[in-house]
């Protein structure tokens, strides 16, 4: 039976909804870069076009799941499900997810202050971004970093002074520092052998700041960025 054509306002529905951003990439990595892709569907049936049973996924992403056999321990229906609807939500709640091709996009283009990017400048900075955002993440799910992250982190992040303001630069300046200190804090919480006292109450008080402190910065490093990256629309 020949393959039933995708009618043209679902296939539509698809592409705005995703962004053509690939569920599986999002699903798997939090990637949210666009990509070149295809629309796949989920139960594999290429004659139900529901819109329910349809993904967009990027071309290895889409020859791998098109591939997969009942017996293999790839990835599910049921996964590629959820990670669809995830990267919908995402979509729906995060303000700085571009579309080029979007009309509200544009509009919100002509009507920025911000300067706008190419897509190569684009790329090297909000990886970056992503770099600080793990890092925040990181640091909340251990309470501290080790010191072969934050070496990294800085590592990562030198050359943020050529890429955004010194303003940006030195606020990714403080957060090596910071988490610095709350690594210098935690090793000497840890320390058994530092008595029950004055000194241990004030370290741990000091420790649940920085975490706080840590905690806001989610927000606060996200209109730091916003504030510098944009894509140069395509018309």
């Amino acid at each position: 039976m020949p393959r039933k054509r995708i009618p043209s306002n679902i296939l539509n529905e698809v592409l705005l909804r995703s962004r053509r951003r690939c569920a599986i990439c999002f699903g798997l990595n939090f990637d949210t870069r666009i990509r070149r892709g295809q629309i796949a569907h989920i139960d594999q049936d290429n004659n139900n076009s529901d819109f329910e049973n349809l993904v967009f996924l990027c071309f290895d992403h889409h020859d791998e799941y098109d591939s997969t056999t009942r017996q293999s321990k790839g990835i599910t229906c049921g996964e590629v499900k959820h990670f669809r609807d995830e990267l919908y939500t995402y979509i729906q709640t995060e303000k700085n997810v571009l579309w080029t091709d979007y009309p509200e996009v544009k509009e919100s283009f002509e009507t920025s202050e911000r300067q706008l990017l190419s897509l190569e400048v684009y790329e090297r900075k909000i990886q970056i971004y992503r770099i600080t955002r793990q890092f925040l993440g990181v640091i909340l799910a251990k309470a501290t970093a080790t010191t072969e992250q934050i070496s990294q982190f800085a590592r990562d992040t030198d050359e943020a002074i050529f890429l955004f303001d010194r303003e940006l630069a030195e606020y990714l300046r403080m957060l090596n520092k910071k988490a610095a200190r709350l690594y210098a804090t935690h090793e000497r919480l840890d320390n058994q052998y530092l008595p029950v006292g004055d000194e241990r109450s004030k370290l741990a008080e000091e420790k649940a700041e920085l975490l706080m402190w840590f905690t806001e910065q989610f927000e606060i490093m996200r209109e730091y960025f916003y504030k510098q990256i944009a894509l140069d629309p395509i018309y």
